[in-house]
């Protein structure tokens, strides 16, 4: 299966990449999903998006006309996807479920700039 990732940061890119190696076909885009860009994922099946992502109506339906079937949210919240309209057009969403705590420690030490549990960063 073709994916197509949108909103992806560098940083992230060769995570989802490795991730999904010998699996499915990534494709990452740093643009956001919005109506001006949702006619790119014509042909793809299934789409990766960010919170950031707008996920309405309109989007929703020229994702469906297009073959995607399933949209994969790459964080906690979903208030920015119509869920109503999603499932009329026989689309799966799915999310982040949960953050563990230390998960949310690790990037709020990050930011900082401390060392945590799996990350070193160079204090500048």
């Amino acid at each position: 299966m073709e994916i197509l990732a949108f909103g992806v940061q560098a940083d992230e890119k060769p995570l989802i990449q490795q991730a999904f190696r010998g699996h499915h076909e990534v494709r990452c885009l740093d643009v956001f999903l919005n109506e001006d860009t949702a006619p790119i994922a014509a042909g793809y099946e299934a789409i990766s998006t960010s919170v950031n992502a707008e996920l309405g109506a309109r989007v929703l339906e020229v994702l469906a006309a297009g073959g995607t079937r399933m949209i994969a949210q790459r964080s906690t919240g979903f208030n920015n996807i119509d869920l109503k309209v999603a499932e009329g057009l026989g689309m799966t969403v799915a999310r982040v479920s949960y953050y563990v705590d230390a998960t949310v420690r690790n990037v709020l030490d990050y930011r900082a700039g401390r060392r945590s549990e799996n990350v070193l960063v160079p204090r500048s």
